[in-house]
């Protein structure tokens, strides 16, 4: 008996230790330096380092390690057992140092790196603090932000204690045709009328952007030399189109057109299943993405079919039409690069997810989310990434694009402002809800819709909320902002006008079913659809209906408005097309 049970005991150490090394050896084990790290395999998160993964299926899989402030770590698997081992390299800027006059001590985070002018190389991304020091001199102090792979240029005035002149700096006056335009210099507003005359500018290269309403953004960087005045002149371009989603890169939804409130449907073209997506008007002709798996492009005055492409799967993205390319997402993972004039196939991106969130598309770069958790920055040419950036959960939205940031949502609830030349985050804010509804920016300002209920205005530049107002339900619809009026609708079945400045009520307009639509304005009406099968149309000051039309199936769509004509998809699959009478 004895004997028995030596062998029992004998083969149930045998089965212990085969499926012990069974185990390990059908086992993944990611490691880090530093860990902490997110793994994406096949773009899906398992979890943070150290991380076991049991039984991963045989085959080549797609390893994705990521940590805030370190570059990714991207990686093809072709053993499923075993032990990886990855160091992260932080994100690293570098830094040139000038003073005037020249000859400074330099001490960075108060170690001493040597004297003005210098060159330092390999930083930490972040905040660090710079001082500099010279005989007969005020101490110069100032926090600097160092960026992912861009060279920080500072030019430090340094002032004698004797109150001698050391000025370092010029002047630069900005003139715009028409008048009458805001002036944004490094982001900052610096005028709200030109022509605008901005004094002391540190010398060195600046950002500088024009914004007009009814005309396209104007961008320049501008050089400043050390006493000198400098003039930009800028022409600036009618904006006539409805080129992409929300109709600008700032999504403000908004267009300098006098809508007539008498309007009549002229055409509808009926696609083979529901237009959820917004339009796209661009010349003479109308871009439609449809869940029939085509994108159509229609002649303007009648609707008539001229050419159509075929996607992988269905379309939820809506076109994006810039320099004679149609850019859209599809749910076959892939973005898409359409000649406009043939439907021909220029580039296709893959991605790892459903594209639904609409591209941007800002200065031959295309910005869009993909249920892969990341945020792709393509090349408009060729569809190369230029960088991506990863995020907790899927993006739906469509990023807005303003003085050199990307502002996105996710369903993770954050809605997140990064670099647009670089992808690296700037800051990021936690609503109470998923995030499906695309943000505004307008006036150093985000707008932004929160299933929790609530519209966010958020400090462009800080991240810090500025006001919140509440409604019933979800908010899904995305912001349009025409002057102190800020539009948008929610799950509650009303379409809200909110004081921009003082986030009070000014009117509101109730449907009969749920508002997701994105509102377009013009200068004195808003138009959307809702879930009751309806277009209207509201006057922008009052709230007061002016006009509606019932369509054969909810409407999911946002509206395009140019000139005297209005386009917008329904459920039912038609597309239709409204001028006035």
């Amino acid at each position: 008996m004895r004997n028995k049970c030596v062998i029992l005991v004998s083969l149930l150490i045998l089965l212990i230790s085969t499926f012990s090394v069974f185990s390990q050896s059908d086992s993944l084990v990611i490691e880090s330096e530093p860990d902490g790290a997110q793994v994406f395999i096949d773009a899906v998160l398992k979890g943070k380092t150290p991380l076991l993964i049991p039984k991963l299926p045989a085959g080549e899989h797609m390893l994705v390690v990521y940590k805030e402030g370190y570059e990714n770590y991207v990686t093809t698997l072709t053993k499923t057992d075993g032990t990886v081992r990855v160091e992260l390299k932080r994100h690293r800027g570098s830094l040139r140092v000038s003073s005037a006059p020249s000859g400074a001590n330099v001490y960075l985070d108060e170690v001493y790196k040597g004297t003005t002018p210098l060159s330092i190389k390999s930083m930490a991304i972040g905040k660090h603090k710079l001082k500099l020091e010279k005989t007969g001199f005020e101490t110069w102090l100032e926090i600097i932000e160092i960026n992912y792979q861009e060279t920080l240029e500072v030019n430090a005035r340094l002032r004698s204690v004797n109150n001698l002149s050391t000025e370092v700096s010029g002047s630069l006056l900005i003139i715009s045709e028409p008048a009458d335009a805001r002036v944004y210099l490094d982001g900052e507003l610096k005028g709200e009328q030109t022509p605008v005359s901005i004094p002391k500018i540190s010398s060195g290269v600046h950002e500088l952007e024009i914004n007009n309403d009814g005309y396209l953004i104007y961008y320049a960087d501008v050089t400043i030399s050390s006493g000198k005045s400098n003039m930009v002149s800028a022409k600036l371009i009618k904006d006539i189109y409805w080129p992409m989603f929300r109709h600008d890169s700032r999504h403000s939804g908004y267009i300098n057109t006098d809508l007539s409130s008498n309007l009549e449907n002229i055409w509808k073209f009926q696609t083979g299943a529901e237009v959820n997506s917004g339009i796209a008007v661009v010349a003479n002709s109308v871009y439609v993405a449809s869940q029939d798996r085509y994108l159509y492009c229609l002649n303007i005055n009648n609707g008539a079919i001229k050419w159509k492409y075929e996607g992988g799967e269905v379309f939820s993205s809506s076109p994006a039409v810039i320099d004679g390319v149609v850019f859209v997402g599809n749910d076959d993972d892939y973005v898409h690069a359409v000649d406009a004039k043939t439907g021909q196939v220029k580039w296709k991106y893959l991605t790892g997810g459903d594209v639904s969130s609409s591209p941007t598309v800002v200065e031959n770069i295309v910005y869009v989310g993909s249920f892969d958790r990341f945020l792709y920055a393509l090349n408009a040419h060729n569809g190369a990434v230029i960088w991506k950036y990863a995020v907790e959960r899927e993006i739906w939205t469509s990023p807005a694009v303003s003085n050199g940031f990307i502002y996105f949502g996710s369903i993770d609830g954050y809605l997140y402002a990064l670099e647009a030349k670089t992808g690296t985050l700037r800051w990021k804010y936690k609503t109470g809800g998923a995030i499906k509804s695309s943000p505004t920016v307008y006036a150093g300002m985000v707008f932004v819709g929160s299933d929790d209920g609530y519209l966010y205005a958020i400090d462009a530049a800080q991240g810090t909320v500025k006001w919140q107002f509440i409604t019933d339900s979800a908010v899904k619809s995305s912001p349009a902002v025409k002057g102190k009026y800020v539009v948008f609708g929610s799950d509650d079945n009303n379409i809200y006008a909110v004081n921009m400045e003082t986030e009070k009520l000014i009117w509101k307009y109730q449907c009969a079913s749920d508002v997701s639509s994105s509102p377009a304005v013009t200068n004195e009406m808003v138009v959307i659809g809702s879930w009751d099968r309806k277009v209207y149309s509201i006057d922008l000051h009052s709230g007061k209906l002016l006009w509606s039309y019932v369509t054969g199936g909810s409407i999911a769509s946002s509206p395009a408005v140019i000139e005297s004509k209005v386009f917008i998809g329904s459920r039912d699959g038609n597309v239709y097309a409204f001028e006035e009478k």
